[in-house]
This record gives C-alpha cells, sequence and structure tokens, in this order.
C-alpha cells in the first residue's frame, strides 16, 4: 500500500462504535447546553459596555453591529436549547447548523467572550456538522466519519500547542503555576509532597511544572496514537480533575476534557462495559413506551399537527416566565424551533415531550439558581462605574427583586439613589434593608 492509499484508507477505516458517537452527541451537546445557560448568560451583560466592542477579527467590526446584552442573551438561551434538543435526538441535522452559527457568531463577535477553549468548542461544533448522527446511530456495526477522525487531529493539536507554550522558561522553573494555584489545600498538599522527598517549595513547583509539560505532549500523542490511548484514557480525568482542584477560572474546560478522554479515546472493550448498564435500561423502557404512544407513530397529519401546536403553545408559554428583557425574542425563537423540530420528526409526540422538558429544565436551572441574578447585577456594576446611574439603579432594582429574601445589592442601590437625590426611593430600601436584617 503506498502512501496516498494509506491516507485515503485511514479516513475511510470503519472504526467507530455507533454507541461511542451517540454517546458524544448526548455529552458534549448536554453539557454544552447548560454550558450556554448557567456560564455565558450571566456574561451576557459584558458585551457592548460603554458602546464598545472589538470583534476577534477585524473585518468583523465594520460588519457586525454593536453586540448588546439582550442579543446575546437571547443566542445563549436559544443556543441552549437547540444543544439540548440535539443531545434529546430532535432534528439533529438542523439543530447542529444553527448552534455551531450561533455559538461561532457570539464568540468571535466580541472579546469580552475571552475563554480560548471556546473557539475550541466552535471548532468541534463546525466538525460535527459534517457527522450524519441519524445515519451512523442506526447502524450495527463500526462505521467510517471523517469528521469524527478530525476531532482527534484537533484535540491533539491543542494539547501540542499548549504543551510548546510551556517550553518557557517562565514556566518551566515552577513560578507560573505556582501562582495560579491559588486553592489553599491544593498548596498544602504540594508542601507535604516537597517535604517527603526533601525537595525546597521552588524544586517541588518546578517539578509539576515539568509533569505537565511532559503529560500535555503526551496527551497529544495518544488522540493521534492508539497504543498511548489507554494510558492517556487514565492520566487524562486525572489531570483536569487536579486542574479543578487548583481553582482555576476556567468555566466547564475541565469538565469538556473528562467527557472528550472517555468518548474518544476508552478502548471499544472498556466503553462498551462501562454503557451496558445505561443499554440495559434503555432496552427495557423502550418497549414500554412503544406500546404507550404507539399510536403517535402513525403518519396522520391530524396526529402531527396537534403534537406541532401543543409543543409550540406550551415550550412558548414556559419561556414567558423567563425574567429577561429579551423574553419576548426567546419565546418566539424558541416556539419557532419547536414547531419546526415537532411537524419534521417522524415520531412528533417523542419530539414535542422531549422540547418541553427542554424547556421546563430551561426554566427550572435559571430560577433555581443565580444565573439571571448575575446578569443584572454584573450589568448593573458596569453601568455604575460608567457613571450611568440611571440605568444602574433600574438593573440593581431588577437584581434584588429575584433575592427578595437576601440584602443582595440593596446597599448599593442605596448609595446610587442617594447620589441621584432620590431619596424616597432610598429610605424605601433601607427599609426593606433593616426589615431583612431582623433575627427571624
Amino acid at each position: 500500500m503506498n502512501l496516498g492509499q494509506r491516507f485515503w484508507s485511514f479516513w475511510e477505516e470503519a472504526e467507530f462504535l455507533p454507541l461511542r458517537l451517540a454517546t458524544f452527541r448526548v455529552l458534549f451537546f448536554g453539557l454544552l447546553g447548560f454550558d450556554m445557560w448557567l456560564l455565558m448568560v450571566p456574561h451576557a451583560s459584558r458585551y457592548g459596555a460603554g458602546a464598545l466592542n472589538v470583534a476577534h477579527f477585524e473585518w468583523l467590526n465594520g460588519t457586525l453591529p454593536l453586540p448588546t446584552p439582550d442579543i446575546i442573551s437571547l443566542l445563549y438561551v436559544v443556543g441552549g436549547f437547540l444543544s439540548l434538543r440535539i443531545a434529546a435526538g430532535v432534528a439533529r441535522h438542523m439543530s447542529v447548523l444553527l448552534l455551531t452559527g450561533i455559538y461561532n457568531l457570539c464568540y468571535y463577535w466580541s472579546q469580552a467572550d475571552s475563554y480560548q477553549h471556546h473557539y475550541l468548542i466552535g471548532l468541534i461544533l463546525l466538525l460535527t456538522c459534517f457527522i450524519p448522527f441519524s445515519r451512523l446511530e442506526r447502524e450495527e456495526r463500526p462505521v467510517a466519519c471523517w469528521a469524527a477522525k478530525l476531532l482527534y487531529a484537533l484535540v491533539a493539536i491543542v494539547y501540542f500547542y499548549t504543551a510548546v507554550t510551556k517550553l518557557s522558561p517562565y514556566w518551566l522553573d515552577g513560578s507560573t503555576i505556582s501562582a495560579i494555584a491559588q486553592d489553599e489545600t491544593m498548596r498544602a498538599w504540594q508542601h507535604r509532597l516537597g517535604l517527603a522527598v526533601g525537595w525546597s517549595e521552588q524544586t517541588t513547583w518546578a517539578f509539576a511544572a515539568h509533569a505537565v509539560m511532559v503529560w500535555q505532549f503526551l496527551a497529544a500523542g495518544s488522540f493521534l496514537w492508539k497504543k498511548l490511548r489507554p494510558v492517556a484514557c487514565i492520566s487524562g480525568p486525572i489531570f483536569h480533575i487536579l486542574v479543578e482542584l487548583l481553582g482555576l477560572k476556567i468555566g466547564w474546560f475541565s469538565y469538556y476534557m473528562i467527557a472528550i478522554y472517555y468518548i474518544l479515546l476508552f478502548p471499544d472493550r472498556w466503553f462498551s462495559f462501562i454503557a451496558a448498564p445505561f443499554i440495559w435500561l434503555c432496552e427495557r423502557i423502550r418497549p414500554w413506551w412503544d406500546r404507550s404512544t404507539g399510536w403517535s407513530k402513525k403518519n396522520s397529519p391530524g396526529i402531527r399537527l396537534v403534537c406541532t401546536l401543543v409543543c409550540g403553545v406550551l415550550c412558548g408559554w414556559v419561556t414567558s416566565r423567563l425574567p429577561f428583557e429579551a423574553t419576548a425574542g426567546i419565546v418566539l425563537a424558541v416556539a419557532v424551533l419547536a414547531v419546526a423540530g415537532t411537524w419534521r420528526s417522524t415520531r412528533p409526540l417523542l419530539a414535542g415531550i422531549a422540547q418541553l422538558s427542554i424547556t421546563i429544565a430551561l426554566l427550572l436551572s435559571l430560577s433555581i439558581s443565580d444565573v439571571v441574578y448575575d446578569y443584572y447585577r454584573f450589568w448593573a456594576g458596569d453601568s455604575a462605574r460608567r457613571g450611568n446611574l440611571a440605568e444602574a439603579a433600574s438593573l440593581y432594582e431588577h437584581a434584588n427583586a429575584l433575592q427578595p429574601f437576601e440584602e443582595a445589592r440593596r446597599p448599593k442601590l442605596i448609595r446610587i439613589y442617594k447620589r441621584l437625590g432620590r431619596s424616597e426611593d432610598a429610605i424605601r430600601v433601607e427599609e426593606e434593608l433593616k426589615a431583612l436584617r431582623l433575627p427571624r
């Protein structure tokens, strides 16, 4: 076999278990959906701050309008809905295309999003546009997928470049990793390790720096060379767990990488063994579900129309409860997507239930967390720093209303009202604050 034949056989080799691709779809897109809702929505308020924006590419500055918190929060919420819809198996290809456009637009539109792993996720999304999940997941034998193979190359490049950057003496002397390791428990453990082997603190951190650099070269190789994968698929999750213990503010990057190690590197036998309980559960549930919803599989226009309309109305109603300025746009977008996804599905009842469940998950996740509160308080804080006190006061009112039993940002709101000369409003908030501070 000559070099050209080897090249083409590499891409055409059927080596992917359909179960592996399905697991990638569920885990990656499920994680991404909640990431967009819980971590990215609160920071939407940074976009367009001070009527200033710098895109990641110069040509975008004169092409796209100024991003605003309302637009970005709408895109993040809708993007999370699409991502979880892909994980649920509804309108997969259409949703992947839309999500890829939304995610990359939000990232490249403004350098307010400076997380480096977000560009990696954007590239992964671009590759998933070329993975025919619906067709490949129905196969029983290993399948070929060139886009999935490029995922391995993409992650390998990231690790290799990261390892090369650590060849710097500023990294290898241990000073950088010591400076970024803020968790006291982790530092104490590192100190005890140095004492146990008789090293100074500087030598201990230098050893850790060298170990990280060597391991990242190993990780890069493991995504390209199968013989290294059994080692890397165990050491990789451990490494990223340690990264989390260091207390680095890198979002959910470690969780993505742990999922990718399990999905891409675990040998087929290990992968199938871990997935066996979930397969068993699905096989037990599926006959019951098929018996309960068999009527909905009939290709009846009436059934399809009823499921579509009910799904669209209920999804719109649930999202209308969201406390955003852009709620109207979110309701419209989610309702239209839900209608399209249900109407195009071969199982409209199942698609409708899945999408309604996603919108309920959206409402619950934003209601029981501080996401919307953080969104308004971040926006208010920025407005206050820029001297836009009237806007800051209005936004702090929104934030405080979401925390009726906590002090929240009431002290700051009182100071702003006093600066604005709104003494009656300041007195009102002071009374609220006094009531909250009373013993319960």
